[in-house]
């Protein structure tokens, strides 16, 4: 259904699949939930816990998808949590995407019941944003730290430290099926033309049912990141988080057409055809594009 102009009951679904929308309300959720996972893990995770406090934030993102919230905070310029985002958007396979029967495709990875990101910006194994501020060291500055560190860990014991990180906060292996990992390492790198052992180890899990990476620093004794997709009750928002968006009943989601193959002007907005917020845990093998059934059009 073409649409000209957005009434007061309509919100718009952008094609990263975000909504264009928020409120005070919403915001103050998605923070306080937010803020009280992370410190459930600074605790199980032994981080450093008076870091994890309202006061020392330096960076808070909150936004809305088709899926649910989605948060950002950094604290400290150390620590930073990620929940809830999801890698998917809105794919118009045809040019004539203004037409009512033209089908409207979502592309992307699983939209599992949770995402989850962790980050020790100080020990973390790549390259980190400049916005996270100078007291996080450069990365060639972390290799030559590495390489005259003294290693606190084995593979082994790097290994039991990732698989309790798992439990400590509320996943289930058994559920997951997550046996022995599909992946484990421990880094090295190239320096002055030798290849050097790091004290840093990786860990990887796939299944069906998620997925989980763990990276553990030998020289914290500790968890520099932390990656998780699936079912996390702990960590999930709550389902009422549309309604502190003042979504009614009556609520219209669009979305923004692209033109026609004929480049002539179109109308600027179509109905979403999917129901908001968007079923989780659909089937994908690979990266192969995920479809959502089309629903029926009344000719």
């Amino acid at each position: 259904m073409p649409i000209t102009n957005l009434l007061s009951n309509m919100v718009i679904v952008t094609l990263g699949l975000g909504i264009a929308t928020n409120t005070p309300a919403f915001k103050d959720y998605t923070l306080q939930k937010s803020i009280a996972d992370a410190q459930i893990m600074a605790a199980n995770w032994h981080l450093e816990q008076a870091m994890i406090t309202s006061n020392g934030m330096t960076l808070v993102r909150s936004s809305v998808t088709a899926h649910g919230p989605s948060s950002e905070i950094v604290f400290h310029r150390r620590y930073l949590f990620h929940f809830g985002w999801q890698n998917q958007w809105v794919d118009f396979p045809e040019f004539n995407a203004w037409r009512d029967d033209s089908p409207i495709r979502i592309t992307g990875g699983v939209a599992r019941d949770c995402m989850f990101l962790f980050k020790d910006l100080a020990n973390f194994y790549g390259v980190v944003d400049l916005k996270f501020g100078t007291n996080v060291p450069a990365y060639d500055i972390m290799v030559q730290r590495w390489l005259n560190a003294s290693n606190l860990l084995t593979m082994d014991k790097a290994e039991q430290i990732a698989e309790s990180s798992i439990g400590s906060i509320g996943v289930s292996m058994e559920n997951m099926k997550f046996k022995a990992p599909a992946r484990k390492e421990q880094k090295i790198q190239m320096v002055n033309g030798a290849m050097h052992l790091l004290p840093y180890y990786t860990f990887d899990w796939d299944t069906d049912k998620g997925k989980c990476s763990v990276e553990v620093s030998g020289i914290s004794s500790n968890i520099a990141l932390f990656y998780f997709e699936g079912e996390c009750p702990q960590l999930e928002f709550s389902t009422n988080s549309f309604e502190l968006l003042g979504f009614t009943t009556n609520t219209l989601f669009v979305v923004e057409t692209r033109p026609g193959s004929d480049r002539g002007p179109v109308p600027p907005y179509r109905l979403f055809p999917y129901p908001i917020p968007l079923p989780k845990n659909q089937p994908l093998v690979g990266y192969i594009p995920m479809y959502l059934p089309m629903p029926p059009t009344n000719k």
